[in-house]
């Protein structure tokens, strides 16, 4: 092949990449009811919650522990368990409306769109369920457990995979569009901000992918296993690694703007607000931290690791610690507002609607939490 047969060859590669992962350069519509909030996984509610965590609306309990983390579409709460089963009650009373079973533990947190539920199995398998029935729509293997959590832009799904790639699937039918490959574990779940696609890896890097290209942007190693999921706002990405540091780099380039260091490892996500960030680590510490130059502002002790993702509401951070229990505490300040014990650690996010707060615990139930 001549030389300009060559780049001919490599134009239209990229251009076909580019449709597959854009559909033809539209963008993701917004959307709440998933993982982090949001496609830029920052963790900010536009609702508010309860303060005092003082007032258990309901409680519904599954045979496994609850990692899943609990999404709340319309009046219905949809949540994966370790008894292989996938859940959707009722938002006001917790009673159950239907579930469906899997093959296997349920740990991905699910999204909801156009009446559809998406989600990963340990399995190997992602989901596509009726979100009104339970009943299965399609059902596609990928070459390991699936405990990335997915996101959706214009009709395409991205999910990673234990297998070493993220996926991409039409939203509708399920097909394998094509794999974004990496040399670890896809645990983190993809975040998406303008021309960024970003998520983190077993193999210790955060990898950041153009979608208007396909074309792998950069990929940025750290000292330990990246499972936290980026969050990506004005052009910085935010996330922290189990070599216990947390890292702010440029979306665009992968270069380093600031590092914190902690005492243990990070695994959840962080929230992101104006000009602050908020996350917890394995020291059983929250940290708040100026998003500019990663100066301390303050931080919260907690008598537990804290591994679950930070949520925001209303100038209220919500949060899970193996202590188990779940956290309200003011993101001026730091002061603790509330606290509500379960009989397992929470590593579950919390997900804050209607003025209602709803998290999973070990001990193998959902609590629904309101104002008091």
């Amino acid at each position: 092949m001549s030389a300009p047969d060559r780049n001919l060859a490599r134009a239209l590669a990229v251009s076909v990449l580019a449709a597959v992962l854009l559909g033809c350069g539209s963008r993701p519509k917004p959307n709440s009811a998933m993982f982090r909030a949001g496609e830029q996984r920052t963790g900010v509610f536009r609702d508010s919650g309860p303060a005092g965590l003082a007032n258990l609306r309901w409680r519904f309990p599954t045979r496994g522990e609850v990692r899943s983390s609990p999404v709340v579409s319309g009046n219905t709460v949809y949540f994966g368990s370790w008894d292989s089963c996938f859940y959707a009650v009722s938002a006001d009373s917790g009673k159950e409306l239907w579930h469906a079973k899997t093959r296997s533990w349920v740990f991905s947190t699910p999204l909801v769109q156009d009446n559809r539920v998406y989600f990963g199995g340990i399995d190997h398998h992602v989901y596509c369920l009726d979100a009104a029935t339970g009943k299965l729509i399609w059902r596609t293997r990928t070459g390991r457990l699936v405990t990335s959590s997915p996101t959706i832009a214009q009709g395409r799904l991205f999910i990673g995979s234990w297998d070493s790639n993220l996926y991409v699937l039409t939203a509708r039918t399920g097909k394998v569009l094509m794999k974004l490959p990496t040399k670890g574990w896809v645990q983190s779940s993809p975040a998406i901000s303008q021309d960024v696609l970003a998520f983190g890896c077993y193999d210790s890097c955060c990898y950041a992918f153009s979608l208007k290209t396909g074309r792998q942007l950069w990929r940025f190693k750290t000292r330990g296993v990246v499972f936290a999921t980026p969050a990506l706002v004005a052009e910085r990405l935010f996330v922290g690694s189990c070599d216990g540091t947390f890292y702010c780099l440029e979306s665009a380039s992968g270069k380093p703007v600031w590092r914190f260091p902690t005492r243990g490892e990070i695994i959840g996500s962080a929230a992101v607000r104006d000009d602050r960030v908020y996350f917890g680590s394995c020291d059983s510490t929250l940290y708040a931290l100026n998003a500019k130059d990663g100066a301390l502002v303050w931080q919260f002790k907690t008598r537990g690791e804290i591994r679950s993702s930070v949520s925001l509401a209303a100038g209220i951070l919500y949060f899970g610690s193996n202590d188990s229990c779940l956290y309200a505490v003011s993101a001026e300040t730091g002061t603790e507002l509330g606290r509500f014990r379960t009989q397992g650690d929470v590593r579950s996010t919390p997900f804050i609607h209607g003025g209602s707060v709803y998290v999973g615990s070990h001990d193998g139930s959902v609590y629904c939490l309101g104002r008091d």
